[in-house]
């Protein structure tokens, strides 16, 4: 499990790719970064194309702020949790027996 300790800005991980205690303002590769999301280097490609997740080029390379990947995989766990409390209230509402 990962948090954020907003009062010193640094990202404490145990995931695949970061153990320990990272700043929240270090760069990552996209591949490092994908990783991190837990999806493919094609598929973080387009969410950088799209715009979803900054980045900025460096060469022919392109780097994501460890805080930009925080932020998108937070935002997204809150709108799954919100999906399945409306899923919930209309299973409660309907007599789904859920």
């Amino acid at each position: 499990m990962a948090f954020a300790d907003t009062s010193t800005r640094y990202f404490i991980a145990d995931d695949v790719l970061t153990q320990g205690v990272v700043p929240l303002c270090a760069e990552l590769t996209t591949e490092e970064a994908a990783k991190i999301l837990g999806s493919s280097e094609q598929y973080l490609d387009g969410l950088l194309d799209s715009g979803e997740i900054a980045f900025r080029k460096v060469g022919d390379k392109r780097l994501v702020k460890l805080n930009d990947i925080h932020a998108y995989k937070q935002e997204k766990k809150r709108l799954r949790e919100q999906v399945l409390d409306e899923m919930a209230q209309d299973a409660q509402q309907w007599n789904m027996g859920y």
